[in-house]
């Protein structure tokens, strides 16, 4: 049988997030209790821009810490980011939704769309409803062009097109002023044109 080996702190000294998180893995409800409290706002913030619907945003997060805790009890779960993995998890659990619900049928076009014309495919994701948002950076060929691109790059089409967050929390996130992080997400959205259109010739020329 494994030893626990609960985190103790000093009198009067708060937990860390890596503390209780690593407390949480060993069993301990109180710490996943205090990481509840800390984070459940956030995490209903977050989900609410996903799906506009206050209950089924309550829903989405009450799942995700109680995944999130299952995880930790079987020893996996986040290490250090804790409300990055969170909305990971409610970022799943929306999409499972979306796709069981059937909404997202229609978008495995996207790849053709991507290959056949990159301008489209770019267009789409800036302008198209976050479901068909979703599926596209998911989506194999998508992902390819999306990692050739530089890591700050990847990371605001992600927050802005996948995460929807606003550029306020983009520019929070990476240390930027809103306008700064509007300048990034124009040469990010630029950069995913071009590996696109470059993916595309690729294609093309292995045909």
């Amino acid at each position: 049988m494994a030893m626990v080996q609960l985190t103790f702190t000093e009198p009067g000294q708060a937990a860390t997030v890596e503390q209780l998180i690593e407390n949480a893995r060993c069993g301990d409800r109180e710490a996943f209790a205090e990481l509840y409290a800390n984070h459940v706002r956030q995490a209903r913030r977050y989900a609410r821009r996903l799906v506009l619907d206050d209950h089924l945003a309550e829903e989405l997060v009450a799942e995700a810490f109680a995944r999130t805790w299952q995880q930790l009890a079987a020893g996996g779960g986040p290490r250090v980011a804790f409300m990055g993995y969170l909305r990971a998890v409610v970022l799943r659990l929306h999409v499972n939704r979306l796709r069981a619900d059937r909404r997202l049928r229609w978008v495995a076009d996207i790849e053709d769309a991507a290959l056949a014309n990159p301008d489209l495919a770019a267009r789409i994701l800036e302008e198209s409803p976050e479901h068909l948002v979703l599926e596209a950076l998911f989506n194999q060929r998508m992902r390819e062009a999306l990692a050739t691109l530089p890591e700050r790059w990847q990371r605001v089409l992600v927050m802005v097109y996948v995460e929807n967050l606003p550029y306020q929390d983009v520019a929070d996130e990476l240390g930027l002023s809103v306008g700064g992080a509007r300048q990034l997400g124009l040469r990010a959205r630029r950069g995913m044109r071009k590996a696109l259109t470059d993916l595309a010739d690729q294609v093309a020329a292995a045909a």
